[in-house]
């Protein structure tokens, strides 16, 4: 398996704050063998070199950021193919979303922006709400990049931007367009920024219907992380099945 490009969920590197088992052997094996391997993750907060110093503080070696893919990224990614010339952009999003827009060479001066990238943000609060539905009306278009309901914080549970989007979208009357798990859009755009083919990508994550049901829909070999959850209610049946089941990361690292 080492042989193939790999993509892997961020969420399947951590659990409870800490790296997920085997998810450290893994990563050692692929630096070793240099394994090219790309982490998807739906992160706002913060900027990619941040994130490389967080995994490094659970115990992972060092890595370069570029091998860190965010679902930030995939909406720009979208943007830039589909409407190359709408580059004005706000933002409700942490410092990671400001920094990948600015990287991108977005606007985010203008009063009128054609996007609103929407990422979780913890000091969100009505006023910034309040504005961003006021852009809505006007006409500027939501990407929501992540869709997690609640996010699970150290010491509380917390709304999650999921839950946010789907308040805009009540309130303002239009659909977002989403870039968070599960998106096909998003790992197509990984695949891109990878440089790799879907038949010699491996996907790894630990939500079934999130990770391992979009990378079945783009042909890729999958492996399903339980993490020692139950697989009896993930949905998996004879015709969308994983190539691999595994309880924890360290069966995969060769």
């Amino acid at each position: 398996m080492l042989r193939k490009c790999h993509l892997i969920a961020g969420t399947a590197l951590e659990k409870n704050h800490q790296a997920a088992p085997g998810a450290i052997a893994l990563i050692d094996a692929l630096l070793r063998t240099k394994t090219p391997f790309l982490i998807v993750s739906e992160e706002s907060q913060h900027p990619r070199i941040e994130m490389v110093e967080h995994y490094r503080g659970l115990g992972f070696a060092s890595f370069s950021p570029d091998v860190i893919f965010t679902s930030t990224m995939a909406a720009i990614d979208w943007v830039a193919r589909e409407y190359p010339n709408r580059i004005s952009a706000a933002y409700l999003g942490g410092r990671g979303m400001k920094a990948s827009l600015q990287e991108a060479g977005f606007d985010l001066l203008s009063k009128q922006p054609q996007w609103l990238f929407l990422g979780y943000d913890p000091n969100a609060a009505s006023p910034d709400y309040n504005e961003a539905l006021r852009l809505l009306k006007q006409g500027t278009v939501l990407l929501n990049t992540d869709s997690s309901p609640v996010h699970e914080g150290i010491r509380k549970t917390m709304v999650g931007c999921g839950a946010v989007a789907r308040m805009l979208e009540y309130a303002s009357g239009k659909k977002c367009l989403d870039f968070g798990r599960p998106s096909v859009i998003t790992m197509a755009s990984a695949l891109k920024y990878a440089g790799c083919e879907p038949k010699d990508a491996v996907y790894m994550g630990d939500d079934f219907q999130k990770d391992i049901v979009p990378a079945i829909r783009l042909k890729m070999d999958t492996a399903y992380v339980t993490l020692g959850s139950s697989i009896y209610d993930s949905g998996i049946n004879d015709s969308v099945h994983p190539k691999w089941i595994v309880e924890d990361l360290s069966g995969l690292a060769h």
